[in-house]
């Protein structure tokens, strides 16, 4: 009974001593928050971070703009974030320590943009100086294209400046209430 009692304490002071092995810390992790220059979050940026021995981790931005990455060796890192319309940004000298979350915030400066429009005259609409009319004309092949009601409401619906009007049961077409409008059906 002594030798099964000696036997069992060895055992519980065993396990004792694996518990304190593997209670201890061996990585950090590197965290920040990505913002524009107003400010405001930017999600959808991929946070690059490098390291010795080719170490090289990469997380994405959520929807408020935060990442991180878990599990880094101690060590001196470089941190990049590149994606949206954004210059690419960098930072070396991170410090990860064990057990301890670094921080790496970012603030991104908008990247050139550059275009050229070409405008001719076949993509120029015609208008008319002369009149002051507001109209919209719905063709046949618009009206094949719409979905089909049971009226020509639903065709009124597709021009841009109508909206139905609630008390009158009619339509208000850029403000005019129903009464004030006119409809030509050919």
């Amino acid at each position: 009974m002594k030798n099964v009692l000696r036997l069992f304490i060895i055992l519980c002071l065993a396990l004792a001593s694996t518990a304190i092995a593997f209670g201890q810390e061996r990585t950090g992790s590197i965290e920040g928050t990505v913002k524009d220059q107003q400010g405001g979050l930017v999600p959808g940026i991929t946070v690059t971070i490098t390291g010795a021995g080719g170490f090289t981790r990469t997380a994405t931005t959520d929807s408020d703009g935060f990442y991180r990455v878990i599990q880094i060796p101690s060590g001196t890192y470089i941190v990049e974030t590149s994606g949206g319309n954004f210059q690419p940004n960098r930072q070396t000298n991170a410090q990860v320590t064990l057990g301890n979350a670094t921080p790496v915030d970012f603030q991104l400066q908008p990247a050139q943009v550059g275009a050229n429009v070409t405008i001719t005259g076949s993509d120029v609409a015609a208008i008319d100086p002369t009149t002051s009319k507001i109209q919209t004309n719905i063709t046949a092949r618009d009206i094949e294209m719409l979905p089909k009601g049971n009226g020509f409401a639903s065709a009124l619906k597709a021009a841009a400046a109508v909206r139905p009007e609630v008390t009158g049961g009619g339509f208000q077409i850029d403000g005019a209430s129903g009464s004030e409008n006119t409809f030509v059906i050919d």
